[in-house]
């Protein structure tokens, strides 16, 4: 019984810290401007946490149709 109660309680605390905003992608976007950056950008760390919206690839920001910032360029691949 123990075990099943130790498991329910991380199950909760991983769904709870997904919830709020513990799963981040690579890629932030702003729910006001639509557009999506690195979020080492400076327009990223200036951005609320209800306006970000996280993406895993840049396929999935376009999908959703967020554009990339015109400062970090994040479509850009720098080696």
């Amino acid at each position: 019984m123990r075990k099943v109660l130790i498991g329910t309680g991380i199950a909760v605390l991983f769904a709870a810290t997904l919830l709020l905003g513990g799963c981040r992608g690579a890629y932030v976007g702003s729910s006001m401007s639509h557009r999506y950056h690195d979020p080492d950008c400076m327009w990223a760390k200036e951005l609320p946490r209800d306006r970000q919206v996280w993406f895993a690839t840049i396929d999935e920001a376009v999908a959703a149709d967020y554009e990339p910032c015109s400062t970090c360029t994040p479509d850009v691949v720098t080696e």
